[in-house]
């Protein structure tokens, strides 16, 4: 069934789109990009212009809601049909499915005013070590033995283990790309936790190529 949204909810997002296609004294909050490869995401009290949907200025974060009385969708269900899981083709399948569908929605938030925030980062390293975790099952390694140390979310482990199989992605300096955003993803899964330091990562756009490379090759 496809989400409903009201006028109210339509009016706020189009304000969204209007509000990250113009620059303002707000921009800055929402990530600085440093050349080509790097993002920045820090806060200011920089009091929002008229019209944007979150006001950072305080503590309390402000979303878009649902007018009262308004029909919405209330229950989600997800079903993958054609895939066995106690095979080791049908489990490698699954978890390419899992990071696919990370990489989709990590892609909609970097075309919407979102990008670079703590929910695309987290999407797009999730997509990238299940992809990892989807080739290494492939290729005959235990799905228990890939969650425990020294793998578990070690996107460095993973790739080790994932180049021992004969992976190799046409991605440049792809070892450094993958510390970088393994001290977020894997030390204390700092990305989902951690808000009170500045964190300096990639874009994530230019994680996408990398997780694509990576699920292309559990085909």
């Amino acid at each position: 069934m496809p989400t409903v949204l009201s006028g109210g909810m339509r009016r706020n997002m189009e304000s969204a789109k209007r509000w990250r296609k113009s620059p303002g004294p707000h921009a800055n909050w929402r990530g600085a990009h440093l050349g080509i490869q790097t993002a920045t995401w820090h806060r200011t009290n920089q009091a929002p212009s008229s019209g944007h949907p979150l006001d950072h200025s305080t503590a309390t974060h402000h979303f878009p809601l649902m007018e009262s009385g308004q029909a919405q969708v209330t229950l989600s269900s997800r079903l993958v049909t054609g895939i066995d899981p106690s095979t080791r083709d049908g489990l490698s399948r699954a978890f390419a499915h899992g990071a696919i569908e990370c990489l989709m929605s990590a892609k909609e938030l970097e075309r919407g005013f979102l990008s670079n925030f703590t929910g695309e980062y987290i999407l797009t390293f999730h997509a990238i070590e299940l992809g990892l975790k989807a080739f290494l099952i492939k290729c005959g390694e235990c799905e228990t033995t890939l969650r425990r140390k020294p793998y578990g979310h070690d996107l460095v482990k993973l790739y080790e283990k994932a180049k021992e199989h004969g992976l190799c992605p046409n991605v440049a300096d792809i070892e450094n790309l993958l510390m970088r955003i393994n001290e977020w993803h894997n030390d204390r899964a700092k990305i989902r936790y951690d808000f009170t330091r500045q964190r300096t990562l990639p874009a994530c756009a230019t994680l996408f190529p990398l997780a694509e490379v990576i699920i292309n090759a559990t085909r």
